[in-house]
């Protein structure tokens, strides 16, 4: 099961080493600007530098730190069961948020499905693992 976690673990720091592309991507372009169909696909909405270069930050660092696990699972157990549990409180907060806003009702079950997704799978392989030793 450790490897399955390992594994897991280094996919989404990827995925959010790739959030973090795309949020600089829109807070830097000027090509993304001059594009509605490109903005409203990268942004989901109305352009926000400071949002995007935040949540820029905040993927760069928990990717960071989730590389770094994925070398040492058991000195990160918490660490992981932060993630999955934070991964799922995101998604499902998003799944909420799809009820009361139309404009946004698709971006949020996509994005919220994938964040659920990944919390748990990352719960399910972190407490294998756990259960495991």
């Amino acid at each position: 099961m450790k490897q399955y976690l390992q594994i897991g673990v280094r996919i989404w720091s990827v995925v959010l080493f790739f959030l973090v592309f795309m949020f600089l991507l829109m807070s830097f372009s000027e090509y993304t600007h001059s594009i509605p169909w490109l903005s409203y696909f990268l942004r989901h909405g109305n352009y926000s530098w400071d949002y995007e270069a935040m949540f820029a930050t905040i993927n760069l660092v928990w990717g960071i730190y989730l590389w770094k696990a994925s070398g040492n699972l058991s000195r990160y157990e918490e660490f992981l069961g932060f993630t999955a549990w934070a991964n799922l409180a995101h998604g499902a907060f998003m799944f909420m948020l799809a009820l009361v806003r139309a404009d946004n009702y698709s971006m949020l079950l996509g994005d919220g499905f994938l964040l659920l997704l990944a919390g748990f799978i990352l719960l399910y392989l972190n407490q294998a693992y756990r259960n495991e030793k």
